[in-house]
């Protein structure tokens, strides 16, 4: 009896085993599976954030480096309105100056659309890199043709105060050939060409600031000297006041 047992179990381990072994590898063929469209599922989204980062670095890049062109561009025409406005410029000065503006600004804005129509990091690192070269390249010659209006300017204003001197210092001599006490006139006048020239030396040091300060003292000097000339000829003529 239990021979023939032993035999039955025999068999039927001989039947189950390849059975068993056989859903065994289904369950770990699924498995492997399972995980090999997990791995390219993660590979995919793994390539895919790279994607969004660079499109997103790419972007940032972009738009800071065309914001900057564009704040360039407006204080370059924001210069150009300035200089319109300038009394003592003639047309032709304010024209030269504005063309010269404008080339400039034109090849940053190329400069620009080059940045924006990039594609890739690689492409849009290079052209912002020489856009950054161009940008100071223009800054160099925007600066240095204000500088030139700058000396203009000034020059044309002094040029002014020149001729407005002149016409004092005849003033001053009938006043004096009228009998005139113009001592403190005479001590006013002198301070006064002496800030003209302060300004002429100024200018020519490209230091603007002292220029414009002395350009405004002598400018204040002269009025008050003919305040105190037309004060004389008014003591000289009394009756002309009635």
């Amino acid at each position: 009896m239990k021979k023939r047992l032993f035999a039955l179990v025999a068999v039927s381990l001989i039947i189950v085993s390849p059975a068993l072994a056989l859903a065994s590898d289904s369950s770990g063929s699924a498995a492997r599976e399972q995980l090999k469209t997990k791995v390219a599922e993660l590979k995919t989204a793994r390539q895919n954030d790279k994607e969004e980062i660079r499109a997103q670095v790419l972007s940032n890049a972009t738009k800071l480096s065309t914001n900057s062109i564009d704040r360039v561009v407006a204080r370059y025409l924001k210069l150009i309105s300035i200089v319109n406005k300038l009394p003592n410029l003639t047309a032709d000065q304010k024209s030269s100056f504005q063309a010269q503006v404008q080339s400039q600004i034109a090849i940053l804005n190329a400069k620009r659309n080059e940045i924006a129509s990039s594609d890739t990091l690689t492409s849009a690192k290079a052209v912002i890199e020489t856009a950054k070269a161009q940008v100071k390249a223009s800054n160099k010659v925007v600066e240095q043709a204000m500088s030139n209006l700058r000396n203009v300017h000034l020059n044309n204003i002094v040029t002014r105060l020149n001729a407005a001197i002149s016409k004092i210092d005849a003033k001053i001599a009938d006043a004096k050939a009228a009998g005139e006490d113009t001592s403190v006139i005479d001590s006013m006048f002198v301070s006064a060409k002496a800030d003209v020239a302060s300004a002429v030396a100024s200018i020519s040091a490209d230091n603007y600031s002292v220029a414009r300060a002395s350009i405004v003292s002598a400018k204040t000097k002269l009025i008050e000297i003919l305040h105190s000339i037309d004060a004389l000829n008014g003591s000289v003529n009394p009756t002309e006041e009635n």
